[in-house]
């Protein structure tokens, strides 16, 4: 699967593959909770309204850039 056939498919298919892949990070954006998944070859941002109670869009993409606000909650520790 790649990036461009993910954006090609309906909701439905797109929610079956990220509830299948690795949630690998969340942060807050407003009113938005965003979870970051791993899915195959290329990470997908899910905005979901935490007032309204749902999910608003995908966001998927497979540069790094779009990480950063994740980057700063990683905490490797090292012994």
């Amino acid at each position: 699967m790649t990036l461009e056939d993910f954006n090609f498919l309906d909701e439905i298919n797109q929610i079956d593959l990220i509830i299948s892949s690795v949630c690998i990070g969340g942060r807050d954006s407003g009113i938005f909770k965003v979870l970051l998944f791993h899915v195959q070859n290329f990470y997908v941002e899910v905005f979901f309204n935490k007032q309204e109670r749902y999910i608003t869009k995908f966001v998927a993409f497979d540069g790094t850039d779009r990480l950063e606000p994740y980057l700063e909650k990683l905490n490797f520790a090292f012994n």
